[in-house]
């Protein structure tokens, strides 16, 4: 298998390629050991083993532009130099800086296992630069144990923050020995360098970034250049960073994938749903800013669903009603109709709004039986739809390039655009559903929809194809408006000018697809920038009718090929981040407004990802009185959706761990188990703050109060906020927050709490613990740990070997578990006093045969094959339960019983010990009942 490759992420794309390159004889592929290691891609960034090397220029004012977002290569390039090596060349756009610099790279081969690398850098009248280098980050999760070299002299990442750099070498020859996923990389040549740990400007990014430095640097760079020579070694076979295959032993054990659930079994948890979905009429926004239906005005609701994508839209009838009726049975009641159209539209080359009636049937009848068992629906009106040639020249988009993300940027800029974003409109909202008897617009059981998925203006202004549509709509703009900008405006007022620009336009945009949508006919509620954090988007999102975001834990990074293995995780826990999803989304809300999370996931196979949707999720998602989440996804073709599957980092059909704790997590959010928080505290925020910059994150420090209190967002003055309508029992200012250096959040917090706006031993500096105002939620960031204790649920995670307490139940484990503790009759009892347990003891799982790099499972190599392997686990539950009698059975994950399990009362509480892998099978739930 080649080791050198040019490829531009589509895989038939590149094989095709490839195949020609190397038949018309222009150049042969390089090997390195044998191994695939070197991969170029079409900017002329690389990556090796792992490990991505880019040019990034730095101006004087650190403001950076990267050779892989923003070189402009010329036609041609990467160009072949005969059989041992690629040229790139082409222009890196500088904002404010006249000419473009121009950038050429050249790789050739050098032996057997080498590469040498030249970069060049000019520009015609010279330019201000802090540097320009080569860039590479290495990820303290993946690299943190392993050793870097320095002209002879060792040194290793620090596990945790105590100096900017870490080490640095000024202009002259050096060697360096880097590591790599499967290897060393050793980089010789003539520069200067510098290894320096990221945390020292934000605490949550764990990386270390190196930087080879071009010659000359600073002020008035005509010509740069660099020069490098690479070569790679695997690592010996004795190496405990070798491959680490799952596979049935004493530690894995097989379990039975079952999707269906048992009608009345413990897993039945039908009884959430009130159906049909739409009996009570359309959704509607109560006062104090949540979800009700238009016949129970004073009932507020709550949803808890998940996404269904691609394919495991387009069922047959029989397996619609199949999936119907497993998703009611689970608890969910709604679903998120998600990329529907790629199936549903342009089909046999006609216009991409004209839709495919057979294809559009079967996603009415599924719409019909969800709705039939209680399940709402949600959707977006463009998330990736496709154009014929004719409608992308007509919205100005290039037929041959243009990507999903263009056509997003577009609809605020351009009118054609708008217009084609209608005509699907139209056509899917007004057409009848022949199962329902009315239009999809018209159907109370269609609650939310967003105009354009992830469509936020702070990212789509930047991309390379939309950057210049920008700056001249920009332009038209001061035209028409000669009084938004000052002749001499400074280039900062110019700055601010523009980004008043590009929200506005974005709100403009918003409200004429929302009042189009209105004039269709439908009541369902309507949102828009449903993605990322930036401060910014709170201009858009307060004049929604609910906001939404989207976040996931360890999502996969690719290192190689866009969605091809291998893939990259970090491993890490979100508890060891405070809780990272969904801490960071919660400023995002604004108080008083709805909130939703139409995609979250824990992703796997991070092995902490049982923490999620069973406890961490539910527990802050109720604590901050959140009003719908959906996990992404259920499956994303009829396969996995029926039948279940093993290969994908987001289906709950292929994941046991994550369905069975998504069901409990809807049981606990639905049935409003954890309390709201008592306190509600808003960050006050001036539009002046949010236009400051399109990119700026709300400090991190705000969003650990979220841990302890409801925590959202006003803009306003700080007195206007304390006046509104949301009425927050407290403000919070950006001076107030500090800084983003490590610690920050804990002095912002200390002085919260000294100020009596949060209780007293809200959190602990030490163990970097958090404490809800409720005080039923516990989370131990230095220790993973996160407990619930509720009325009638009881939940624990623990990261490794311990015990955790709560007022009903103890438990002790010998490793990492996620344990739940739910009181399952329908009389409201306590757990204390309910008569029918759920017990959950997750673990992980994982297919028979999946291939990591290492041990650590950072680098995912191969997905495995049936069966499902269960990760042997042992835990001891001490349970004070009222009454004799009591019976614990192992169930399937249908809910079936299995076997029973001992249980037994030592005169104070009742006994049960827990195993995932017993003689008699392997099991993750239990059914308690006296």
């Amino acid at each position: 298998m080649s080791c050198f490759r040019y490829f531009r992420g589509v895989v038939a794309w590149f094989l095709l390629v490839i195949s020609a390159v190397t038949a018309q004889g222009a150049t042969q592929p390089f090997q390195l050991s044998g191994e695939s290691v070197l991969h170029l891609k079409d900017s002329g960034a690389f990556e090796v083993d792992g490990l991505d090397f880019q040019v990034l220029f730095y101006d004087a004012a650190w403001q950076k532009t990267g050779q892989a977002a923003s070189l402009e290569v010329d036609d041609g390039c990467p160009r072949a130099l005969g059989r041992d090596g690629w040229e790139t060349e082409g222009n890196l756009n500088l904002s404010d800086a006249g000419s473009p610099l121009r950038f050429r790279q050249q790789v050739k081969r050098v032996g057997q296992d080498g590469f040498s690398v030249d970069w060049e850098a000019r520009h015609p009248e010279g330019i201000a630069a802090q540097e320009i280098g080569l860039e590479v980050d290495f990820p303290l999760a993946t690299f943190g144990e392993r050793p870097f070299e320095l002209d002879g002299e060792v040194y290793h990442l620090p596990k945790e923050f105590s100096k900017q750099t870490i080490f640095a070498a000024t202009r002259g020859p050096h060697t360096l020995v880097l590591p790599t996923q499967g290897g060393n990389l050793r980089i010789e040549g003539e520069f200067s360098l510098v290894l320096q740990d990221k945390r020292k400007w934000n605490a949550h990014v764990k990386e270390a970034n190196l930087r080879l430095r071009f010659f000359p640097q600073k002020a008035g760079v005509i010509e740069a250049h660099l020069s490098a020579a690479f070569a790679w070694t695997p690592l010996p076979e004795d190496s405990p960073f070798l491959p680490y295959v799952i596979e049935a032993n004493d530690t894995w054990s097989p379990i039975e994938q079952r999707l269906d659930i048992q009608s009345g079994s413990i897993f039945d948890f039908s009884f959430l749903l009130d159906a049909p979905a739409g009996k009570h009429g359309a959704i509607q926004v109560t006062p104090d800013g949540h979800f009700a239906f238009e016949k129970k005005p004073d009932s507020p609701v709550r949803f808890w669903g998940v996404n269904l994508t691609f394919g495991a839209n387009f069922l047959s009838k029989a397996e619609a009603d199949v999936l119907a009726e497993r998703l009611a049975m689970s608890g969910y009641n709604t679903v998120r109709f998600h990329h529907i159209e790629r199936f549903i539209c342009g089909r046999d080359g006609r216009p991409s709004y004209e839709l495919d009636p057979e294809r559009l049937d079967q996603l009415d009848y599924l719409f019909a039986a969800l709705k039939a068992r209680g399940i709402y629906l949600n959707t977006d009106l463009y998330s990736a739809r496709s154009f014929s040639e004719a409608e992308a020249l007509d919205i100005g988009l290039n037929p041959k390039s243009y990507s999903k993300y263009d056509y997003k940027g577009m609809l605020p800029v351009s009118h054609a655009a708008y217009e084609n974003w209608k005509q699907y409109t139209r056509a899917l909202l007004t057409h009848v559903n022949p199962y329902t008897g009315m239009s999809w617009a018209e159907d109370p059981a269609l609650i939310g929809l967003c105009a354009v998925n992830e469509d936020a203006p702070s990212w789509r202004v930047t991309q390379a194809g939309l950057k210049q549509r920008y700056k001249n709509a920009f332009e038209y703009y001061l035209l028409e408006n000669p009084d938004a900008l000052s002749e001499d405006a400074s280039a900062r007022e110019r700055e601010l000018a523009f980004n008043r620009f590009v929200i506005d336009a974005q709100i403009r945009s918003d409200q004429r697809c929302e009042d189009f949508i209105r004039s269709l006919g439908t009541k369902a509620l309507v949102t828009g920038s449903n993605h990322r954090n930036s401060k910014v988007l709170a201009l858009a999102r307060e004049r929604y009718e609910y906001v939404d975001n989207h976040q996931y834990l360890d999502h996969p990074r690719f290192p190689v090929t866009s969605w091809g293995l291998p893939a990259s995780f970090t491993q890490q826990s979100a508890l060891s981040e405070a809780a990272r999803l969904p801490r960071l989304m919660m400023p995002t809300r604004i108080l008083g407004v709805p909130f939703t999370v139409t995609e979250f996931n824990y992703v796997r196979p991070n092995r902490h990802r049982a923490e999620g949707s069973a406890v961490i999720l539910p527990a802050y998602a109720s604590l901050q009185n959140w009003d719908g989440l959906y996990n992404f996804q259920y499956a994303m073709n009829e396969s996995d959706a029926i039948e279940g599957g093993v290969e994908n980092y987001f289906s709950l059909a292929c994941d046991p761990i994550s369905l069975l704790g998504d069901r409990v997590g809807a049981l606990l959010f639905l049935r409003r188990d954890i309390q709201p928080a008592r306190r509600s505290i808003a960050y006050a925020m001036t539009r002046e703050e949010a236009i400051a910059d399109l990119k700026r994150l709300y400090p991190d420090s705000f969003s650990h109060l979220g841990l302890i209190s409801e925590v959202g967002t006003l803009v306003g003055s700080p007195k206007a906020v304390l006046d509104s309508d949301a009425k927050p029992d407290a403000i919070v200012v950006e001076s107030q927050c500090g800084d983003e250096e490590a610690g920050a959040e804990l002095a912002f917090l200390e002085q919260l709490e000294s100020d009596a706006v949060i209780p007293a031993d809200s959190f602990d500096p030490q163990t970097r613990s958090y404490v809800s105002d409720t005080g039923e939620i516990v989370l131990n960031a230095a220790a993973e740990s996160l407990q619930v204790v509720a009325r009638r649920s009881e939940l624990f995670r623990l990261s490794s070997a311990g015990e955790l307490s709560g007022d009903q139940v103890r438990v002790q484990t010998n490793g990492p578990a996620t344990v739940t503790v739910t009181a399952m009759d329908h009389e409201n009892a306590s757990l204390g006093e309910s008569d029918r347990l759920l017990v959950l003891h997750l673990t992980e799982t994982l297919p028979d045969g999946t291939r990591f790099a290492n041990k650590e499972r950072l680098i995912l190599e191969q997905w495995g094959k049936f069966p499902q392997l269960v990760e042997r686990g042992e835990a001891r539950l001490a349970l004070n339960l009222a009454g004799a009698g009591w019976q614990a059975w192992a169930v399937d994950m249908a809910g079936e019983r299995l076997y029973s399990v001992p249980m037994h009362f030592d005169g104070a509480l009742w006994q049960l010990n827990l195993s995932t892998s017993r003689r008699e099978g392997t099991c993750l739930a239990y059914e308690l009942k006296r």
